[in-house]
């Protein structure tokens, strides 16, 4: 697992947070299960320092679309097909 370094805001208010996820569509998921969370600014990635800027992601639309998603659908999207483990 890597770490993620993300800036939010939680209650009107500027933080940075850290989230362990194995690929930045995890690290996302995981952000958008923590309903404290208002906005999403920044994702740093600190095994290869590479960024996300998704200030613009609209955690409600996300939110709503996640509740959607069967969680085995879920489960079964994050495979690796040559090792059967979860990104």
């Amino acid at each position: 697992m890597d770490e993620y370094i993300v800036e939010v805001v939680i209650d009107n208010h500027r933080e940075t947070i850290k989230t362990y996820a194995t690929s930045i569509y995890s690290a996302i998921d995981s952000l958008i299960t923590m309903p404290m969370i208002d906005v999403v600014l920044h994702v740093t990635c600190t095994a290869n320092g590479r960024t996300w800027d998704v200030e613009g992601m609209n955690m409600k639309a996300m939110r709503e679309m996640r509740a959607e998603i069967d969680e085995e659908a879920l489960l079964e999207s994050f495979k690796d097909f040559n090792s059967n483990t979860i990104h």
